[in-house]
């Protein structure tokens, strides 16, 4: 005859204790797990907040950034200036306030502007224009004028000629100096058809003087002959 055995309440009370050490440590991993996952999504939503920030005000900075610069109006000192139009022999020309223009009662072909009223050729710049119906080049014209000078030799070794151009009229810029004084002078031999331009300052490195000579400019009349 079988005998029954005894539950062994010792042995159960084991697998129960073991059965909630598992459940708790899951418990507890799950826990930590979560609370994990709770700082990073922390962090990165704090991350991403100081992100926008930082877009937020590069935005601002960006909207904002005219007004943040200094205001600097760039104009044409030439703007305010004064201008002198030949409708005789169609040619404008644009000089300082202040200045003087002279014109000669016996020469209606030169005219003169000068920063002082009786500068004259001591310090100002002269237009003169001259007839090129033989049809001169420019350099042929310079050599021209200055075979007609007395130290010819000398002042053709302190001469500098270089081509230019004025608001589309060909030419030449001859520095040099005078067979009087020695002082140097520059001239802008420009031709248009039959006519010759002459432009004369013996300041050549005045900036002003030379922002004066390169707004000569042709303009076109009904009535001019050039």
């Amino acid at each position: 005859m079988k005998t029954k055995q005894k539950p062994n309440h010792r042995q159960g009370g084991f697998y129960m204790l073991l059965v909630i050490i598992i459940f708790t440590a899951v418990i507890f991993i799950a826990g930590v797990y979560a609370w994990q996952e709770i700082k990073i999504a922390d962090r990165t939503n704090k991350f991403i907040e100081t992100i926008q920030s930082y877009l937020v005000k590069d935005k601002e900075v960006d909207d904002n950034f005219d007004d943040m610069m200094p205001k600097v109006v760039y104009t044409d000192p030439r703007d305010d200036w004064q201008t002198y139009r030949d409708k005789q022999f169609g040619y404008e020309i644009k000089y300082p306030k202040g200045w003087y223009l002279y014109e000669p009662e016996n020469n209606p072909n030169l005219k003169g502007f000068w920063p002082e009223k009786y500068a004259g050729e001591s310090q100002g710049i002269w237009v003169d224009v001259q007839d090129n119906s033989a049809n001169l080049s420019a350099q042929q014209l310079w050599q021209r004028d200055n075979d007609k000078l007395a130290n010819v030799e000398e002042i053709k070794n302190n001469t500098l000629i270089t081509k230019i151009n004025v608001h589309g009229i060909p030419g030449i810029e001859v520095k040099t100096t005078s067979d009087y004084t020695g002082k140097p002078f520059k001239y802008f031999y420009l031709i248009y058809k039959t006519k010759l331009y002459v432009l004369k300052t013996n300041e050549p490195d005045n900036k002003i003087f030379d922002q004066v000579m390169r707004t000569f400019v042709l303009v076109y009349f009904v009535n001019s002959d050039i």
